[in-house]
């Protein structure tokens, strides 16, 4: 598991980004019982797919 820190420094994006894809839907990260967010190897795999949609413009 992974905190939203390093997801954002992983995949190259910033902490707001991944936050903004929350609001809009794009990655739903688990929640601990702190209510801090969990990233897993697959939301990691998904952010750089969605990555490299939004880097070809789709």
């Amino acid at each position: 598991m992974y905190t939203i820190g390093e997801v954002a420094q992983l995949v190259g994006v910033s902490t707001h980004t991944l936050r903004y894809y929350e609001k809009e839907n794009i990655i739903l990260p688990d929640r601990n019982e702190n209510g801090e967010r969990k990233y897993t190897e697959s939301h990691l795999q998904w952010l750089k797919f969605v990555l490299k949609l939004k880097e070809t413009q789709m």
